[in-house]
């Protein structure tokens, strides 16, 4: 009897690794991002609960590339003003910015081979599609 109680152990641990639960919420000063890994081991980031007005969307946590944002309106219960999206994003979900009434800007690196913005408005990389235009966008 010993010995299937074992074997079931040591199966369920074997399972159990295999597949890793990883829901992280950012602990490191100044993050306020909620992260879910992706199949191929890159991160997704799903909720901010921050109240900074200026967001940076951060590169990496724990070691790993963040390269998606499940959608913009994941920062609609922070006063934001400024979003700076870096290079590694390639996906953003929901680039609706309705519910972010006090975003001024969207800033892109110049080097993110997927996204631009212009005068703080979010396009694709090759400027043929607007994404995401802020309301309080100053006009030029």
């Amino acid at each position: 009897m010993k010995k299937i109680i074992s074997a079931l152990t040591i199966s369920v641990l074997i399972i159990m690794s295999a597949f890793p639960a990883f829901a992280v919420t950012a602990e490191t000063k100044g993050s306020d991002f909620t992260y879910s890994k992706m199949p191929n081991g890159n991160l997704k980031i799903t909720g901010y609960n921050g109240l900074d007005t200026v967001i940076s969307v951060p590169q990496t946590y724990n070691n790993r590339k963040v390269t998606v944002i499940k959608s913009l309106d994941i920062f609609s219960k922070a006063k934001v003003t400024t979003i700076k999206i870096y290079k590694n994003i390639r996906r953003i979900g929901n680039t609706n910015v309705s519910k972010l009434n006090g975003l001024k800007t969207i800033k892109v690196s110049a080097n993110n081979l997927w996204y631009s913005s212009v005068d703080g408005v979010l396009y694709n990389k090759t400027k043929t599609k607007l994404l995401g235009c802020p309301v309080n966008t100053p006009t030029v």
